[in-house]
């Protein structure tokens, strides 16, 4: 299952997952395949110019950035197509809700070097945001005031360390953001780089504050900061106005954060609020699910590393055990970004194999199912998925009737097989292409959960409106289409639901099928 040219080799491949329905979201709540790269050394690794493929014969197909991967340090790259290639796997805040500014409102013209970072401050008030009045999220309440000029020290001693620079800032009506003097950002008031008069309003006032409703700051990327940050102290000044002075309220609740490869020692966790999660290299090809070829290649193209990914169930990774990573293993609980710590299995079980994959049946016969490997084959015969509480094939099974069976080997220290899905019907043929849909009785007929019947809760009076199959669920099915001609069309995982309007409340209803990744489809 696996090919591995060196292990002495500073960077190598070490878990990867091609089916991802729920293990990882990345950060535009994908759920994309995953490659984990290890650097098992003592030393940094560059991998500017180095490929992932996903083609033997063109190992660069995807080239990385200048990035680097510290000594026994894990980076997580995305096979989704997207290509993207900064990645920002660290947030950390330097200013944050609570912190002590000074501040003063406005009532008579500023200095016009207050926003600069040598202004001296001290006469100034000085306390914690959020600062304003009429909202109730001010722990620094002010009087009634037309405009409202902030400002707020702080260090940094590697500014060169810095991907990225993002302004939260909780606003009401308007403002204006400097770093070190020069303009950042700015909403609802005036032309770019023309400071505000101290008295002149916002432009509209329809720009409410929002945390106190329960919504995110509003967020502004800093593309400037390479040039404006300095080692050592900076200043964030910040002037808010209102719409007029007989605005009810006025609000100023920033954050500054960064982003980062590597934390800094002076920042912060960002708080939940900002929503920032890392940020991920993202390679031009997907992973296949039926299993192919991953190589690594160093910046002169040369294999460095590589595996031969098998077929994977979904949520199933594949990687090297810890202990010995020579050994590749399946790992159910899979550890993206981490050290493979968790249990995993050296073998899984193979599909099963029916005697009889015909359709149509006019006569008794008996079914004999089969398999490669380790294991044993549980199944059922009321659509639900087998488990180690299914019967336990010992014989062939006699079928004399219409039928479905659902099989799948499982066993001590193997992980379970896929599911193999059959119907066998005993009727005329069709002249029309048949469609078997096969479910677990739960999903259908179940008060609780199934989409087929009324349930619990629903309106007596037709059409039932609150029952069961007036709700937006979906649950899993598995298809089988059979040409005219009898040969298997496809089949498939999918996903279905009640579909049409008044017709949910007739005894035969509308079905919905969906084909998505989750299911199985590529």
């Amino acid at each position: 299952l696996f090919l591995i040219p060196s292990l002495k080799s500073q960077v190598i491949i070490n878990e990867v997952m091609s089916k991802n329905n729920s293990t990882f979201f990345d950060e535009d709540n994908d759920t994309p395949d995953w490659i984990e790269l290890f650097n098992p050394s003592s030393n940094p690794v560059s991998l500017n110019g180095w490929g992932l493929s996903d083609d033997p014969d063109s190992l660069q197909k995807w080239l990385f950035p200048e990035i680097t991967i510290a000594a026994n340090s894990y980076l997580l790259i995305m096979a989704s197509g997207k290509d993207r290639k900064q990645a920002i796997p660290y947030w950390q805040s330097l200013i944050r809700k609570g912190d002590q500014w000074r501040y003063r409102p406005g009532s008579a013209q500023i200095p016009a070097d207050w926003k600069e970072n040598n202004f001296d401050d001290s006469a100034w008030a000085q306390g914690p945001t959020g600062i304003g009045y009429g909202d109730g999220d001010d722990q620094t309440q002010i009087s009634p005031a037309i405009s409202l000029f902030a400002r707020k020290q702080f260090q940094i001693q590697e500014p060169e360390k810095i991907l990225r620079l993002l302004l939260h800032i909780d606003f009401d009506d308007a403002f204006v953001a400097y770093l070190n003097g020069q303009e950042i950002a700015r909403a609802n008031i005036g032309q770019q780089n023309i400071p505000p008069a101290w008295n002149q309003g916002a432009d509209s006032w329809d720009h409410e504050a929002k945390m106190y409703r329960g919504l995110p700051p509003d967020s502004f990327n800093v593309t400037r900061f390479k040039s404006l940050l300095k080692k050592g102290e900076n200043v964030l000044a910040v002037e808010v106005h209102n719409y007029d002075i007989n605005s009810s309220d006025l609000t100023f609740i920033p954050y500054l954060s960064v982003g980062l490869m590597n934390p800094l020692e002076s920042g912060a966790e960002p708080p939940e609020e900002l929503n920032l999660n890392p940020i991920y290299l993202h390679t031009n090809f997907r992973l296949s699910q039926k299993g192919e070829i991953l190589t690594l290649s160093n910046a002169q193209g040369e294999l460095v590393d590589q595996v031969e990914i098998p077929a994977l169930s979904a949520d199933v990774s594949f990687g090297r055990e810890a202990e010995n990573p020579q050994q590749w293993l399946y790992f159910d609980q899979p550890t993206p970004g981490t050290a493979n710590l968790t249990p995993g299995f050296k073998e899984r079980g193979q599909s099963v194999v029916f005697s009889n994959e015909q359709v149509y049946h006019s006569q008794d016969f008996f079914l004999e199912m089969s398999t490669t490997g380790p294991g044993q084959i549980h199944f059922t015969m009321d659509g639900s998925i087998p488990d180690s509480s299914s019967a336990l094939y010992e014989h062939p099974i006699r079928i004399g009737k219409t039928t479905v069976i659902r099989a799948r080997v499982l066993g001590a220290n193997i992980l379970e097989g896929p599911v193999t899905t059959r119907t066998f019907l005993f009727e005329p043929p069709s002249q029309l292409p048949t469609i078997c849909l096969t479910t677990a009785p739960e999903n259908l007929w179940d008060e609780e959960t199934g989409i087929y019947v009324l349930g619990k809760d629903y309106d007596p009076n037709l059409p039932y409106f609150g029952a069961n199959f007036w709700q937006d669920w979906e649950r899993p099915v598995h298809i089988e289409f059979w040409e005219p001609d009898l040969t298997n069309g496809f089949e498939t995982d999918a996903g279905m639901k009640i579909f049409g309007a008044w017709s949910r409340a007739r005894p035969q209803k509308s079905l919905a099928l969906f084909a998505r990744k989750k299911y199985g489809s590529e």
